[in-house]
């Protein structure tokens, strides 16, 4: 996917390691913006329905499924 600037695609660095094992042990996450490249949806299956997410009230939207 191409950044909000359109300057980089996302991911900007190349991940040495499966997502799975990277969101593995994740209790929550801190969602601080709700840009559409900053969380899509590949975010939000890898994460699935376990992880907490908090979230500023007018995102709530942005941050579901």
């Amino acid at each position: 996917m191409q950044s909000i600037l359109g300057v980089n695609r996302n991911p900007t660095v190349h991940l040495t390691m499966p997502i799975k094992k990277i969101v593995s042990g994740v209790d929550f996450v801190l969602g601080t913006l709700s840009h559409f490249d900053h969380f899509d949806k590949a975010v939000t299956l890898a994460l699935g329905d376990s992880i907490k997410m908090y979230i500023q009230p007018a995102d709530s939207v942005a941050y579901t499924n």
